[in-house]
């Protein structure tokens, strides 16, 4: 009985008997904490990257207004909006495989389009450049063609009810061949009228009024018959659809907003034809 009041407790022995335990070395916790730490983020980064995607896979880049895509056709193009990135497909799929019969627009440049689809076409018409001192620049072959190719393609495309695509193509061709922009303008407003887009007529007849008179005053042109009555036939359209005639800055405008068409056709042209006396 002694004896085992001598000899200590065994369970008072057993912190003494145990070896302690090894710390765990500090290198094991790095992994860990690098995988808790990127689960964590996992979720932030997927959705700041996977938030923004439309129907096409596109979403808004780090590039603030950019947008990029990653589906096909779509990957890889990107452009200043989401209707950007399709006017970019739409140019890719054309120079790639243009239907036939349809104009090449292989090399031409498109205009980026960057307006708002709910206001288009209006402001991109009246955004649209007119001559200025470096106009005059002659042309390249190449670049005539695409300006004559992109003319056709806007024509089909207006044909085809798809107005905003064919007021972009025009405004490409403006933009490759400014000097040219009153008879594009007036193109393009013929083609809106006979399409029965009134009021886009209007604001293209407009437009093109304001691109001849800023061409006849750098050429400084004055009382020329051909250009009186190109601004008088504009003015005309302009009445009958029932829209208001641009303020007059050059004297050719002047002078036809002081007079008719038709004391124009007297003045300048039947005058100049030789009489023809019955036999």
């Amino acid at each position: 009985m002694v004896l085992g009041h001598v000899l200590p407790d065994r369970a008072r022995l057993r912190p003494l008997l145990t070896p302690p335990e090894a710390p765990m070395p500090r290198w094991v916790f790095l992994p860990i904490f690098l995988a808790v730490l990127g689960w964590s983020l996992f979720p932030i980064t997927a959705w700041t990257h996977s938030s923004g995607l439309d129907t096409s896979d596109c979403h808004t880049d780090r590039t603030p207004g950019h947008s990029l895509c990653h589906q096909d056709p779509l990957t890889g193009l990107s452009g200043s909006s989401q209707q950007g990135v399709l006017v970019a497909l739409q140019a890719l799929q054309t120079q790639t495989a243009p239907p036939s019969g349809a104009p090449s627009l292989r090399g031409c440049r498109i205009r980026p389009y960057r307006e708002d689809p709910m206001q288009a076409p209006y402001p991109l018409i009246e955004g649209g450049p007119i001559p200025d001192q470096g106009s005059a620049r002659p042309l390249k072959p190449s670049e005539a063609r695409c300006v004559e190719n992109l003319l056709k393609a806007g024509r089909k495309a207006v044909a085809a009810n798809k107005v905003t695509e064919g007021v972009l193509l025009y405004l490409s061709a403006t933009d490759m061949a400014p000097a040219r922009a009153g008879e594009t303008y007036l193109d393009l407003a013929s083609v809106l009228d006979q399409a029965s887009y009134t009021q886009l007529a209007i604001i293209a007849y407009r437009k093109a009024w304001m691109a001849f008179e800023a061409d006849y005053k750098l050429r400084g042109v004055k009382r020329e018959g051909t250009a009186l009555l190109t601004l008088a036939n504009i003015r005309d359209a302009i009445v009958r659809l029932g829209g208001q005639v641009p303020l007059a800055t050059s004297e050719p405008g002047k002078f036809v907003g002081a007079n008719s068409t038709n004391d124009i056709h007297e003045e300048f042209f039947k005058k100049a034809l030789p009489s023809v006396t019955p036999k």
